[in-house]
This record gives C-alpha cells, structure tokens and sequence, in this order.
C-alpha cells in the first residue's frame, strides 16, 4: 500500500485495486505507528543519498563545481534521518550512465539530488532514473522534469525592486544577462517587469540584453540607459564598475537578486543554500518512505524565500542624494 519498490508492480497495482473496491481508506494515526516500528528513529544509519554533479565536457576547462553550500546544508540534513550523502561527479569520459546507475544500485541508493547543472547543459538523457526518488536545485535541468526546490527568484526580484524604490531610485536598470536568466526560468525578469508595470514613478528602461557580461557591452548599455539603481547578479559586475568608477554609494545603488556571499559588500538576496539542500533532503526522503520514484508526472515546485542583506552604503544617503554626481 506505500508503493515498495520491493514488490513487484503488477501486485502492486492488484492489491491497490482490491483496497480501492473494497473501499479502503488508512488511519492516519495507525500509518504514523507502523512508519514508526518499520524505520524506528531518526538517525540510525538507512543508507545512502547520491549528490549528482553533472559535467558539460565542451567547456575549455570543465571542472565540477563543489556547490560547498548546497553539500554542507544535504550532509547535516541527511544525518539527522540516518542517511550519509556521497558526491558523484557525472564525468562522461570516465564513466557512462549506465554503469553510474549500476554503481548507485550496487550501494544501494534510492535518492538523488540534482545539482544545478553546468551552464549549456539542459538535459541528461543519458541516465535511467527510474527506481530512484529525485529532486533538483533549481530550473537548469529542463529534461527530465523533477521536483525542484529552490529559492523564490521571482520573489527575490521584487523585493529587490522595492528596496531600490524605497531608497528613492526612479530609474532602475535590469542587468542579467540573459543565460543567467534563463537558468532562473526568468524569473528575475519577470519580477523586475512586474514591479516597473506597477509603479508609475520608475522610467521604463531597456533591459541589458547581452548574452554574457563583457566590460564593453555592460559599459555601452550603462552609459545609454544611465540607470540610478541596478538589479542585477554579482557576476563581474564589481570589477566593471570599479573600472567605469561608478560611485554605487550615492549615483547608483545596487541590488543583487542573489548573492554568492553575504559579506562580499553588495545589499541584495541571501538565498540560504543550506535551508534549500535541507528542504531538498527532507523531500527526497519523504518521496523513498512513500516509494515515489522515477520521473513524477507532475513535477512540483518548493519556493523559499531569501532574506534581505542591506550593507550600510545602501542607507547611507537619503532619497534626495540618489543619481546626483
């Protein structure tokens, strides 16, 4: 009746079907005692959970990236439901799928979490996921569709927005390029579009359209646009700016929708890895103890909201100063 992969799925489904005619429903309080009596308690060891990073091999230098957040966030959680955590690195010239999903089998593996896939892959049609629980960080992987938990990236936007419009900005810049963009399913864009619909004091700006960040075309579109607050991801944009000598403590503020770290200086959105890879564990595990495995045939979404990180030169100056120099 909890879908285990241990029986066979015609007897399964026959048993399911029975109960169902019969008109079978489970007590709530008897299924919590016998989950109980069958797992005991949290943290004795249950086995093992896979954390998968995906290679792009056409990159000059392709090396996988630790995600050192997102890992130690996956390991506390993990243990605490008895599970330990073990890196794979997908590295097609060493391995195939099929003998790294022969691998995760032999250890007994029944869980994976996904990890933001490398910039120009989208896809891992190369891997057989059926028999595992699995979930994603984020949108980058686009086929197969899994269960993603993330962070609230539309949200994340707006809230941006706002903070710059409360600091007094009137003309604020949207500078992601796009590939950064589209691995957020534009959801940055999205909440900078929405928030500029919604307050008529803000002049519509056009948004910088380069695919990647390049101190010329970030410069050219600056220049042409003259933005008094930027949203925008902390990639190269601390060097450009150093270098056009912006004053980003009175000309133009600056709100960065995720930062890679909270004491790097920018105002902008902690998106707390470690409360998404333990949010990504706790549903893994829920998915194995119901035994949903495989490809979902509707893939959900778990949101959670960033915080706010404001250093003190985005308060420094009141709304009179913003865009003078």
């Amino acid at each position: 009746m909890s879908n285990s992969p241990a029986l066979a799925a015609k007897t399964r489904e026959r048993i399911q079907k029975i109960a169902q005619e019969m008109g079978y429903q489970p007590d709530p309080f008897l299924s919590q005692l016998a989950h109980y009596k069958h797992h005991g308690r949290d943290g004795v060891f249950r086995g093992t959970l896979a954390f998968l990073i995906n290679r792009n091999l056409t990159e000059e230098n392709p090396k996988p990236k630790p995600y050192p957040s997102y890992l130690a966030g996956a390991i506390k959680k993990a243990e605490e439901y008895g599970y330990q955590l073990q890196v794979f690195d997908f590295n097609r010239s060493k391995i195939s799928g099929a003998r790294l999903r022969q691998i995760m089998l032999a250890r007994g593996i029944k869980g994976i979490l996904l990890c933001p896939q490398p910039r120009g892959i989208e896809r891992i049609d190369d891997f057989d996921f059926s028999g595992f629980s699995c979930v994603s960080f984020g949108y980058t992987l686009k086929s197969p569709r899994f269960h993603v938990v993330n962070t609230h990236q539309f949200h994340a936007a707006r809230l941006c927005m706002q903070k710059l419009i409360d600091i007094g900005c009137k003309r604020v810049g949207f500078a992601v390029p796009q590939f950064h963009d589209s691995r957020v399913d534009h959801n940055y864009l999205a909440g900078y579009l929405t928030c500029l619909a919604q307050a008529p004091e803000l002049t519509p700006l056009p948004v910088f359209d380069g695919d990647s960040f390049s101190q010329s075309s970030f410069s050219k579109w600056f220049h042409k646009v003259k933005p008094d607050g930027l949203l925008t991801v902390p990639y190269r944009l601390p060097e450009f700016l150093k270098a056009m000598k912006v004053d980003t403590q009175i000309a133009c503020k600056i709100a960065v929708v995720s930062l890679l770290d909270r004491n790097e200086g920018w105002s902008g959105i902690d998106e707390d890895a470690e409360q998404i890879a333990a949010s990504a564990v706790d549903q893994v595990v829920s998915m194995i103890r119901r035994g949903e495995m495989g490809i979902p045939a509707k893939p959900a979404s778990l949101l959670l909201e960033g915080n706010w990180v404001e250093n003190e030169s985005f308060r420094l100056h009141d709304r009179a100063t913003v865009g003078a120099g």
